[in-house]
C-alpha cells in the first residue's frame, strides 16, 4: 500500500503570497568546502542572513557544520581564493571554502 503525504505540496508563486510574506528574505543554498581537504565533498548549507546577527556568528555556524577543530576565520571562493567579507557577497547555489588560516587552492 502506497503511503501518501498528509498535506499536498505548496506550490505558490511569490505574487500569490500575502503582501507581508512577499518581502520575507529567502534562504540560499551554498556548498561549503573545508580548506585544504580535497577528498571530502562540499557540505550543503542553507544560508539565510536573517538568522545570523553578525558575520562572526555565521562563521561559528560554518565551523560547527564542517566540524573544524579551530575557529573558522575566513570564507573564500574556490576559484582564485577571493575572500568573502559580507552576507551580500554570498550567492545562491555557489561554492565557498571555509578556512581557519590561509587559503589553500585545490590541487
Amino acid at each position: 500500500m502506497k503511503k501518501t503525504h498528509p498535506l499536498p505540496p505548496i506550490d505558490r508563486k511569490r505574487e500569490e503570497l500575502p503582501p507581508d510574506e512577499r518581502e520575507l528574505p529567502h534562504g540560499k543554498i551554498i556548498k561549503m568546502y573545508k580548506n585544504g581537504d580535497k577528498f571530502r565533498p562540499a557540505k550543503p548549507i542553507l544560508f539565510n542572513e536573517s538568522h545570523f546577527s553578525s558575520w562572526e556568528i555565521f562563521l561559528d555556524e560554518v565551523q560547527e557544520k564542517l566540524k573544524f577543530e579551530r575557529p573558522v576565520r575566513s570564507i573564500y571562493t574556490p576559484e582564485g581564493g577571493t575572500e568573502v567579507y559580507t552576507f551580500e557577497q554570498i550567492q545562491d547555489d555557489h561554492a565557498y571554502v571555509a578556512a581557519s588560516g590561509k587559503f589553500e587552492p585545490f590541487r
